[in-house]
């Protein structure tokens, strides 16, 4: 089986484990949509995989959890149900500023959560806006051809969240040009052979 083929299977596989993050999210009514809670948190790290365990303490679980549905709310009131392609450039500059400010919630001290990083945090924000933003992780930065990048020696890309905002401009170019869902976006460019400084050293 070839590397791209392989990919497939593991992005598929993956689709049914959000399958499980997007009907929790659908099932919050009115005013608890962007409520959380450590399902959510254990959902995303499900679907993410790897070995990446939630580990925060129950009391600062709490507390922190509130930062975040503070900004998933301020990013719902800002563009509810919109898609990516349908915002002007003005828009999409406000989305960008905002999304990188949900990440930021993953890497400050005072807010961050331990076994939930900044993939695992615009895995949540894509599985709350679907159709608005998409998911930060390396086979994403590979496969939308990004060369700047810091990894460590097992691939794994460095402040990863510093290229969210470049990798939100992607998606929307796409889908505006191409005509095509974040989804199809997401699956495409997961599969791509993995490139240097992807690739495992």
């Amino acid at each position: 089986m070839s590397e791209q083929e392989r990919a497939g299977n593991q992005w598929k596989k993956a689709r049914n484990s959000y399958g499980y993050l997007r009907s929790h999210i659908r099932e919050k009514a009115g005013n608890d949509r962007y409520k959380l809670s450590i399902i959510d948190l254990v959902l995303v790290s499900n679907f993410k995989g790897g070995s990446a365990t939630i580990a925060e303490p129950v009391d600062s679980l709490k507390c922190k959890l509130k930062c975040y549905e503070k900004k998933l709310s301020e990013i719902g009131k800002c563009f509810g149900d919109k898609k990516l392609a349908c915002l002007t450039e003005e828009k999409l500059k406000r989305l960008i500023t905002l999304a990188s400010e949900f990440c930021q919630l993953a890497t400050t001290k005072s807010t961050k959560i331990d076994g939930f990083g900044p993939s695992f945090a615009t895995a949540l924000l894509n599985a709350n806006f679907p159709d608005l933003l998409p998911i930060l992780d390396r086979r994403g930065l590979n496969g939308a051809g990004f060369e700047n990048v810091k990894t460590n020696n097992q691939g794994q890309v460095r402040q990863i969240e510093s290229h969210y905002p470049a990798l939100i401009r992607y998606f929307y170019d796409r889908a505006r040009d191409d005509k095509m869902s974040l989804e199809d976006i997401d699956e495409e460019i997961f599969c791509r052979v993995l490139q240097p400084p992807f690739r495992r050293q």
